[in-house]
């Protein structure tokens, strides 16, 4: 899975590397927000095949997406 902070906090874990928890726990601690700081976006991110090829990295810089070839920033992240 990946989550993503409103403060710019991007993480990537394994699903396998979360611990189960009983339903008497209070959960499971992926990461530590900072003070004032929410997790908005979470999204399930699935291996790819063998058989698929990535198609195109991409790079933050100053704030705006680019891809990794130094193209025109396509998104910018607030």
């Amino acid at each position: 899975i990946m989550l993503v902070s409103d403060g710019g906090t991007v993480i990537r874990v394994p699903v396998n590397g979360i611990r189960f928890a009983s339903r008497a726990t209070k959960g499971v601690t992926i990461f530590n927000t900072a003070e004032g700081e929410k997790v908005v976006s979470v999204e399930r991110i699935s291996e790819p095949q063998a058989d698929e090829e990535i198609e195109e990295s991409v790079e933050v810089e100053g704030g705006a997406v680019t891809d990794a070839e130094g193209g025109e920033p396509n998104t910018t992240v607030e």
